[in-house]
Formats: structure tokens, C-alpha cells, sequence
């Protein structure tokens, strides 16, 4: 524990000429530091050399541990647990490893030659980590194949959605759609346990039919599927398909709440009964039908679009999917209270302003503060002789920087996310083979060279993997950066989070549609705010085996 807050300091000793640029109330700023040393946190990344194993395999891993304020390595917990999960969510195997002479944590999971195929979950975390619970645990996505499920592909098509889901079940080859294979043996657990008892599907003309019962099927909607061909079992693990004529929209006006009478800027994010995106568009109607605007998402089910909500109307926004599923949503309500946070970037400026009638105009009690990671970066009275703020892009360091407007009693009026880029949190790698071309398993040198962005050498504790293209792709969904800076920092599952990490206008606009849209929480701010800071934590830093119990009888 001592060395994890002996490293928020030091964060501070950095940061020292950032906070002198702004007048910080002490009492803000001691309360966030107060948290911070009781309640310093750690952030981790896993890195697979893989994606996609046969089962039999070996997974090796390394699991990078950081303090959650610096980025730097975290050396205060002795262990982390790894663990893997079948897509049912149910545990596979936990280890339990230590770090090296180093302070990397590496290791690897054998995979049991009967692990049937789907998509696993390798998760890792430390006891410590426990206090914020498991929505910031570092989770990795594996595929794991099979052999004997290579020779068939199955079809599942609803044929009746309800509280309970009628199915047709068939199977074709895997190299030809066109050709209906019926196996010599086909067994349905809709449990996804394989130890329970299955259903035995009958064939006629090729096809099953099968009732998923609502009591049966597990939260992961996730059911094993067990097959016997050519004398070869196979058993995979399969989602239920969705009812993709649903879904929900939900409406999130910049700031927390939009301003009557005045312009908002309205974010929205439209999502499948599947969790995942849906592309929708549609136009926003008054109670009278008069159409007040249109919009369309841009990004992911994400998009926006500018709202003058007038006094005593009601608004409802009329969306519709690509396949022409129409639905209606009723737009949150606005308030003529309401002072509303609005930031946009303008090339390296983040320009900060309220959105707010003249009513509200003088109040002299409005405090603006930005912190992140725990962290307090400014703190300070809004000034009304002012429209806005401007904070030029190196003042904040890279990752999520949350806004909260509070008045005198501290309590949240609006908050708002903005992610700061900078191109000092990415290494520039340069990687020069020994030689341009090789015979077949000739062995390959390789230098790397890793500098900043000012061309000066890093140190630090790296995990590389080599792997045949030709096989396996590498994952283009998420790394290391989009992890520890933006994942790891939201609640909710995110879409392709290292699509974010790119540096052009169409991303910056994307990344902030999420920004608006996700949701935040990893230190209780309104708690910290009301002076309500960590005192007790139920699990310690774990810095060695501790053994418990007790000795009966007595020689």
C-alpha cells in the first residue's frame, strides 16, 4: 500500500506546475487526495500470443499491471490471479503467479484437449482490484477450435421469439452452405452445461426442430451443442440468436440536461436486444407532429443533432433501423435550471462554456472542476465576466478528463467526458529484421528500437508475439493503449475500442459521440464531493500467502 500512494505523490510532484497555472480550492483538491492516498488503484492489460488456439494448446500471456494515475508499473501487489471462463461465464481454471525479477507478471494456461469450441474469456485481476469490483477487471477474448467441428456448420433459425424460443436446427458442410448434413447424433444442452443431461434432436427432411425453455436457458443465452460425425465427437459452444426487430435508443443531452429555451447539443446511441450497435436514423417530432429535426447515427448507433426545447412541449424522437423496424422514444426533459458543461476541441484547443439562460446568469456559488484519474487538474469560481475557457491540449495528460460543474454545497449540477489525446502516450516502434529475405525455418533476428515522440530512447517492460499471418490475424479491435486509456476507465462493452485511438477529424468526432454516451464511475465522485472519502477497504493489497483455519483435537 505505502508504495502505491509514495507513487500518487510523486504524480503530484510532476503536476505541480499544471496545478499552479489555476487557483484550486483546498477543500477540493484535499478531498481527492484524500481518496487517492486511501484508495490508490491499479489498472492491468492482457496480451495473448494468440487469438485463436486448438484446444490441446498453451496460452501464453503477460499481463501488464499500471498504476491507474501515472501509467506507470504497479509493484504493490505480489500476485495476480488469471483466470479462464467458458462462455457460459462459468470457471474453467484460475493460476495464481508472481512477478519476475523484473515485476512482469507472465505465465501461460494449458487448454484441456476435450474444451469444447466457442469463444472464452481469459480474465485477470489482483485481490486489491477487488475493491472497485469486476467491471475493471482486464478481460481478453479467445476463440478456441477444435478439429472435429471443422467438417460442420450449424444453422439455428428462430422461428418464434417469447418466453420461450422455437428453433430450426440443421447442419450443412463447412466448404458447402448448399449441401444439408444430418450428423449420426445431435444433442442439445440448453444450459451450456455439459455434465447435465441433453435433448436428443430429431431429424426430419434434414431439420430439427427445438424448444429453448425460458427456465433452462442461462443469462449468457449460451447452450452447448453436441454432434457425432463420421464417428468423431464434436461439442461447441453457440449464442441464441437475437430478436433483431428490437432495440432501444437512449438520448443523452450534453452536460446531463438540456437547457430550455436554449440550444443542446443531444447525443444518442441506439443498441440491439444482442448489446452491439444499430444503425438507425429518424426525425424528432413535438406533441403536435411538427418535425423540430432529423438525425441519423454516424458511428456505431452513435450520433447527435441540435435541440431548442421549448417551455410546456413534450418531444419524441421517431427512429428507424436499416431493415425498417420503427420505434418511438421520448426525449429526456429539459429544465430551465439546468447549466449544462459544453467543451469543444478546436485543432489543440479544448474551449469549456455553460449552457444557460439569463436567469442563471450571476450565480456567484458555480465552481468548475476537471480531474482525472482521481486526480484534480484545475479547480476554480466560474468566472461570468466570461463566456468560456480554454485549456490548450498539453495541459491535460492523455486519457479521460471529466468536468463537473458543483455549486456551493458541492453538489453536481453537470458533468461531462473529454478525451485528451497525446502523442507522448504512444511509442514509436521501428522493428529491422538482420536480413530482407529467409529460407523456411531459418532462424530471424529482429532489433526494436522504441523512442518518443521527441526521438529519445524508452525503457521500460515489454510483450511481443510472433505469429504466421497466413493462420492467425492479429487483433485490430483493441491493445494496450485503448485499454489502460479508454476501457478501462468506462462501464459497458465498447465496440472496436482501438478504432478510437487513431488521430484524424472523423475519430476525434466519434470518440467524443462516446464520450457523451458511456457511462463513467470509476471513483465516486458525489461521494468524494460530500466529503464521504474511502476509509476502509475490504481487501488489502496482497503482499504475500496468507494461510487461515483452525486445529481441532489435540494429541
Amino acid at each position: 500500500m505505502k508504495r502505491l500512494v509514495s507513487v500518487f505523490f510523486l504524480a503530484c510532484m510532476l503536476l505541480t506546475d499544471l496545478n499552479a497555472r489555476c487557483v484550486v480550492p483546498d477543500t477540493i483538491v484535499r478531498l481527492f487526495e484524500k481518496e487517492l492516498s486511501h484508495f490508490p488503484q491499479e489498472k492491468m492489460s492482457i496480451h495473448t500470443d494468440r487469438g485463436v488456439y486448438l484446444a490441446g494448446e498453451r496460452v501464453w500471456f503477460r499481463v501488464h499491471v499500471v498504476d491507474a494515475l501515472t501509467m506507470v508499473q504497479a509493484n504493490a501487489s505480489r500476485y495476480v490471479y488469471v483466470e479462464l471462463t467458458a462462455p457460459t461465464g462459468s470457471l474453467i481454471k484460475r493460476i495464481k503467479i508472481r512477478p519476475d525479477d523484473k515485476g512482469s507478471f507472465g505465465g501461460y494456461l494449458d487448454i484441456d484437449e476435450e474444451q469444447p469450441e466457442g469463444y472464452y474469456t481469459i480474465r485477470a485481476y489482483t485481490q486489491f482490484m477487488r475493491n472497485i469490483g469486476e467491471d475493471y477487471f482486464a478481460h481478453k477474448s479467445v476463440f478456441i477450435s477444435t478439429p472435429a467441428s471443422q467438417e460442420l456448420k450449424p444453422h439455428v433459425v428462430i422461428t418464434e421469439h417469447g418466453k420461450d424460443l422455437k428453433t430450426r436446427i440443421y447442419f450443412s458442410s463447412e466448404t458447402d452452405n448448399t449441401d444439408t448434413i444430418v450428423p449420426q447424433q445431435v444433442l442439445v444442452f440448453a444450459d451450456g452445461d455439459p455434465d447435465g443431461k441433453g435433448d436428443l434432436l430429431k431429424f426430419r427432411n434434414g431439420v430439427a426442430e427445438y424448444t429453448f425453455k425460458e427456465k433452462e436457458v442461462n443469462t449468457s443465452r449460451t447452450y452447448l451443442l453436441q454432434t457425432i460425425y463420421n464417428n468423431k465427437i464434436a461439442e461447441r459452444y453457440l449464442s441464441l440468436p437475437f430478436d433483431d426487430s428490437d432495440f432501444s435508443v437512449t438520448f443523452f443531452p450534453e452536460g446531463g440536461t438540456a437547457v430550455l429555451s436554449s440550444p443542446s447539443k443531444i447525443a444518442f446511441k441506439a443498441i440491439g436486444t444482442d448489446g452491439l450497435s444499430v444503425d438507425v436514423e429518424g426525425e424528432v417530432k413535438d406533441e403536435e407532429g411538427n418535425v423540430c429535426t432529423t438525425f441519423r447515427s454516424t458511428h456505431l448507433g452513435m450520433g447527435s443533432f441540435t435541440l431548442n426545447c421549448m417551455p410546456g412541449k413534450r418531444y419524441v424522437a421517431y427512429c428507424k433501423t436499416r431493415e425498417g423496424v420503427e420505434k418511438q422514444f421520448e426525449l429526456p426533459v429539459a429544465s430551465e435550471q439546468a447549466i449544462a458543461v459544453n467543451t469543444l476541441w478546436r485543432n489543440d484547443v479544448l474551449r469549456v462554456s455553460l449552457n444557460r439562460l439569463p436567469l442563471n446568469a450571476n450565480r456567484q456559488d458555480l465552481t468548475l472542476v476537471a480531474q482525472l484519474r482521481g486526480l484534480v487538474l484545475y479547480a476554480q469560481s466560474w468566472d461570468n465576466s466570461r463566456s468560456y475557457i480554454d485549456f490548450e491540449r498539453d495541459f491535460f495528460p492523455a486519457g479521460i478528463v471529466h468536468f463537473i460543474l458543483i455549486d456551493e454545497n458541492c453538489n453536481i449540477l453537470s458533468e461531462r467526458l473529454v478525451f485528451s489525446r497525446q502523442d507522448n502516450a504512444v511509442a514509436a516502434v521501428a522493428l529491422n529484421p538482420d536480413q530482407s529475405d529467409y529460407t523456411p525455418r531459418q532462424k530471424v533476428t529482429l532489433d526494436l528500437a522504441l523512442k518518443d515522440v521527441y526521438g529519445n530512447p524508452l525503457e521500460g517492460n515489454f510483450s511481443m508475439s510472433v505469429v504466421d499471418k497466413a493462420d492467425v490475424q492479429p487483433d485490430t479491435t483493441s491493445n494496450i493503449v485503448s485499454t489502460l486509456l479508454l476501457t478501462s476507465e468506462l462501464k459497458g462493452y465498447i465496440e472496436q475500442p482501438a478504432g478510437y485511438m487513431k488521430k484524424d477529424k472523423r475519430t476525434e468526432y466519434n470518440l467524443d459521440l462516446l464520450m457523451m454516451t458511456q457511462g463513467w464511475r470509476r471513483y465516486n465522485v458525489p461521494e468524494i464531493l460530500k466529503g464521504h472519502t474511502t476509509e476502509t477497504l475490504p481487501y488489502p493489497v496482497e503482499l504475500g500467502d496468507v494461510v487461515t483455519g483452525r486445529v481441532e483435537g489435540l494429541l
